[in-house]
């Protein structure tokens, strides 16, 4: 009977969590549900025996914790130490993050939990959300009109940047100089001191 209480506590608990996300969770929330991570099917405030895991993805065995300032206190430590070794017990592996760093280290983040996904079993999973989504955006793309879908000239009208020979140049057809990218044989204002 009060294992069952203990569970219906943690669900209650669970659920009120996800309804208060805070802005370091909703950062993290973000970049889970982006690129290959999106397959691993990651859950918020979830129970897990016991604890309450801020993210977790149970196709990669693989959970994500945002620490607070509280997490650096000595008492806090020990139990997030007996936490890990636990989860880690089950099968799964823990990242933790501090959540002062969220906002800045986004791209840090994303590349530090797609590694650790990409070792486990579910990377295939990930493999297989690519292919897909490069699938369908090359789909996407061959449906665009290769003119812009505005006609032969852009909106707005302005000379054309390439004529139909490919020569850079204006409306009246004449190449009136070399193409933006190539290298002009001198240039018309030199740097002061390069060369006159």
């Amino acid at each position: 009977m009060k294992q069952q209480a203990s569970l219906a506590w943690l669900k209650r608990r669970s659920k009120t969590l996800r309804a208060e996300m805070t802005p370091h969770e909703r950062i993290i929330w973000n970049l889970l549900r982006t690129g290959e991570l999106r397959a691993l099917h990651w859950r918020h405030q979830s129970a897990l025996g016991v604890y309450i895991l801020d993210f977790v993805s149970h196709s990669a065995k693989l959970i994500v914790e945002i620490d607070g300032s509280q997490h650096a206190k000595r008492k806090q430590l020990e139990h997030d130490t007996k936490r890990t070794s636990w989860l880690n017990a089950q099968g799964y592996r823990v990242i933790r993050f501090w959540n002062c760093g969220t906002k800045a280290a986004q791209n840090e983040i994303w590349l530090t939990v797609h590694a650790a996904a990409a070792q486990t079993p579910a990377h295939v999973r990930m493999q297989r959300w690519r292919a897909t989504d490069q699938k369908s955006a090359m789909q996407a793309n061959a449906n665009l009109p290769l003119d812009g879908g505005g006609g032969r000239e852009a909106a707005g009208g302005g000379d054309r940047a390439v004529n139909e020979d490919g020569a850079f140049g204006g409306s009246n057809g004449k190449n009136s100089g070399p193409h933006p990218l190539s290298r002009a044989p001198r240039d018309s204002f030199p740097i002061e001191g390069e060369r006159e």
